[in-house]
C-alpha cells in the first residue's frame, strides 16, 4: 500500500512539474504578441530603408528637383523661369523707408538715381575705377542712374531678395553714349563682339539696361559660375560648368529679376533689359551735369 502511495505521489510530482515548466518553454519560443508585431514592424521599416536611394548629408538641393525653385532661363531652350511673385500682388510691393518718393525725386528726361529712393544696394560700379576689362576708367564717380520705371522694379526685386538673405549688387547701370563710345573704343580686338557700338537704341545709354549681380546682407559679393565683364562660356545663362552652388546662386538671380519684368542676355548672366520707354533715345548727359541739375532744382524748391 505504501509503495503504490509513494508511486502516485510521484506520479503527481511530474505531472505539476511539466505543467510549471510548460509556460516557460513556451515563453521561450514565442514573444508577446504586441513584441513582436513591433519587430515586425522594425523589419518592415529597416528592409524598406534598405530598398531607398541613399544620399550624402552633405549633398546640396538640386533646384530641377523643386518647381518652385528657378529652372534656367528664358532666350534659349530651357524652359521659363517662374516667377518669385504672384502677378497679382507685384503692384503690391512696399518700399520701405524711401530716401525720397519716386513722385519726389529728381529725374532728367525719366533718369533717376536710385540711391535717392533707397541705401540697401551695393555699388560696385567698376567702370568708375580702372580694374575693369578695359583698365581704362569711364566714370567720374561711382553713380547708379536709371529709368524710373526700372528704378522701381529693381527696388522690388530688392525687397525680395533681402527677404532671401541677399542684396543686388549693381555693377553698372546708365553709360553715358560717349562713355559707351569709349567703352567701345578700348575694348580689345578680341573681345569687341561683346560691347555694343554706340547707338540711339543702346540699352544702358536709355537707362533700361542693369547690369548686376548679388551680395549677402554684410555686402559681401556671392559667386557665380563668371565674373563679372568675363567674356566667354562661363558667363552664358546656361553655362554648365562651375560649381553646384554658383549655378544656382546665378539661377537665382536671374529668376528674381525675370519675376520683376527684366529680360536676360543669353550670354550675360548679370545683363538685364528692361521695356523701353516710348520716345525715349540713348542720352549723353554725364553724372556731373545730371548732379549738378538735381542740386539746382532741390535748391529752388527750398
Amino acid at each position: 500500500m505504501k509503495k503504490h502511495i509513494a508511486i502516485f505521489s510521484l506520479i503527481i510530482f511530474v505531472i505539476t512539474m511539466a505543467f510549471i515548466c510548460l509556460p516557460n518553454k513556451k515563453n521561450q519560443n514565442s514573444e508577446d504578441p504586441v513584441i513582436a508585431e513591433i519587430i515586425d514592424t522594425e523589419e518592415v521599416i529597416v528592409s524598406v530603408s534598405e530598398d531607398l536611394p541613399k544620399k550624402s548629408e552633405d549633398s546640396k538641393i538640386d533646384f530641377g528637383e523643386i518647381s518652385s525653385q528657378p529652372q534656367i532661363l528664358a532666350e534659349n531652350n530651357n524652359p521659363e523661369i517662374p516667377p518669385i511673385i504672384n502677378e497679382e500682388e507685384e503692384d503690391s510691393v512696399i518700399i520701405e523707408d524711401p530716401l525720397r518718393s519716386i513722385e519726389d525725386v529728381f529725374d532728367y528726361n525719366g533718369l533717376v538715381d536710385i540711391t535717392e529712393l533707397s541705401n540697401d544696394f551695393v555699388l560696385d560700379i567698376s567702370y568708375a575705377t580702372t580694374n575693369n576689362f578695359t583698365g581704362v576708367q569711364h566714370y567720374e564717380y561711382p553713380t547708379a542712374l536709371m529709368q524710373k520705371d526700372v528704378a522701381i522694379m529693381l527696388i522690388k526685386a530688392q525687397v525680395i531678395a533681402m527677404q532671401d538673405g541677399f542684396r543686388i549688387r549693381l555693377y553698372d547701370t546708365y553709360r553715358p553714349l560717349s562713355v559707351q563710345g569709349s567703352l567701345y573704343d578700348s575694348t580689345p580686338p578680341e573681345l569687341e563682339a561683346f560691347v555694343a557700338k554706340p547707338s540711339k537704341k543702346e540699352g544702358h545709354s536709355i537707362g533700361i539696361s542693369i547690369d548686376c549681380g548679388l551680395s549677402d546682407m554684410e555686402g559681401n559679393e556671392i559667386s557665380m559660375p563668371s565674373g563679372f565683364d568675363e567674356f566667354n562660356s562661363s558667363a552664358y545663362v546656361d553655362y554648365s560648368g562651375g560649381t553646384e552652388e554658383q549655378r544656382q546662386n546665378r539661377d537665382y538671380l536671374i529668376s528674381l529679376m525675370q519675376s520683376c519684368g527684366f529680360k536676360v542676355y543669353s550670354k550675360e548672366w548679370w545683363h538685364f533689359n528692361a521695356p523701353a520707354p516710348n520716345g525715349i533715345e540713348a542720352m549723353d548727359i554725364s553724372f556731373e551735369e545730371f548732379n549738378r541739375l538735381r542740386s539746382e532744382s532741390y535748391s529752388r524748391e527750398q
